[in-house]
């Protein structure tokens, strides 16, 4: 937001209305007592002028010496504190005037933006410190930053009364339910922001002010806004995976093995993801019968061809073994699952293959 729409914004107009209204009780105008106080003083220095006189008056009796010189003392010392009220009530109005001023308003907002966008970490936290009161962590996560709503508008702290008591601290028992804060600001060191801020003056005050761990001390809360951050849960890599492992596992019926290398990990962190997988998901991706489906079962992969082969003619088991090169249980096992799979049963298609291998061991043993 650059400075002419700053000055245009209707929530900085609304926000700066209500501060003038709150100046305007705090320090109403009063016109006439300003004009009261000049007429007293311009009638104090005429008495003043005429004393003057009469005390150069060699002939004057002593007594009426000491009466005029302690009524021009005394005139003295009110026109002082008129000449003071009267620069107090310009300067606190040049204060209101600047403070409500939305040009430089928008001109400390635009400077601001430009520090920090700068590389400049020192004047950027000069800055920032007219603006956030602190900045307030506890044991839980909860990060809590106050910002004076003040700020940006030059001068209108000075004009602001100040409470005996601060605002109670984030996280106390007067603000929230949460452990208390134990940690009490102090003054910080000066900060050396350069070239930053061309005005030396204007930086010395700037710093000056950011450095006072009591800078916004005493001011009531309508002043004050207050944004709460929870920090989120560092999560250790086997509950920030436990899903993605479990549906690896699940969808390929890897082997823990196989889990293990695809994702880098140590066996116990795989164990450890599928338990949150399980207890956080519903997800059940442990045990081995996960993986059963991928380990190599030539009875299963087999069953046909092995079904095929001994149902010709003169074809033993004993051929069956030499011509598959495994065993005869292995050869008898395709042939379960190859019967389990027939449409016309597994039992019977399991006995007649195996009084079909049966009847083809005794044709080849009488032959023999």
């Amino acid at each position: 937001m650059n400075r002419d729409s700053l000055m245009t914004n209707t929530r900085l107009l609304e926000f700066m209305h209500s501060v003038q209204q709150e100046l305007d009780q705090l320090h109403p105008e009063t016109p006439h007592r300003e004009a009261a106080l000049l007429s007293e003083k311009q009638s104090l220095e005429e008495q003043r002028r005429g004393w003057i006189q009469s005390l150069g008056n060699a002939a004057l009796p002593a007594a009426a010496r000491t009466a005029l010189e302690a009524q021009f003392e005394q005139a003295e010392h009110r026109i002082n504190a008129i000449e003071a009220d009267l620069s107090e009530t310009a300067a606190r109005s040049q204060q209101k005037q600047n403070a409500l001023d939305v040009e430089m308003v928008a001109d400390q907002l635009e400077q601001l933006d430009q520090i920090l966008l700068s590389e400049n970490a020192s004047a950027a936290n000069v800055m920032l410190s007219q603006h956030i009161d602190g900045i307030y962590c506890d044991g839980e996560g909860t990060v809590t930053i106050r910002t004076c709503k003040l700020g940006a508008l030059a001068g209108a702290l000075d004009l602001m009364p100040r409470e005996d008591t601060s605002l109670p601290l984030p996280g106390t028992s007067e603000a929230t339910s949460s452990d208390a804060y134990l940690a009490h600001p102090r003054r910080r060191a000066r900060l050396n922001v350069g070239a930053a801020i061309d005005d030396d003056d204007e930086a010395a005050s700037l710093i000056d002010f950011a450095v006072d761990p009591d800078r916004f001390g005493g001011l009531g809360r309508e002043w004050f806004t207050e944004d709460v951050f929870q920090l989120p849960e560092r999560l250790s890599w086997a509950k920030a995976h436990a899903q993605e492992v479990a549906e690896f596992r699940l969808r390929t019926h890897a082997s823990m093995e196989k889990t293990v290398e695809h994702f880098g990990k140590t066996k116990p962190t795989i164990r450890e993801a599928l338990r949150y997988a399980k207890e956080d998901f519903g997800m059940d991706a442990f045990g081995k019968s996960v993986s059963l489906p991928t380990l190599p079962n030539w009875s299963r992969s087999n069953a046909g061809i092995v079904d095929q082969f001994l149902q010709k003619h003169g074809v033993t088991m004993k051929m069956a073994v030499a011509h598959f090169g495994k065993s005869e249980p292995t050869i008898r096992k395709a042939l379960q699952f190859a019967n389990d799979a027939s449409s016309s049963g597994p039992s019977d298609g399991l006995e007649t293959s195996e009084r079909h291998v049966d009847q083809s061991d005794e044709d080849s043993e009488s032959q023999s």
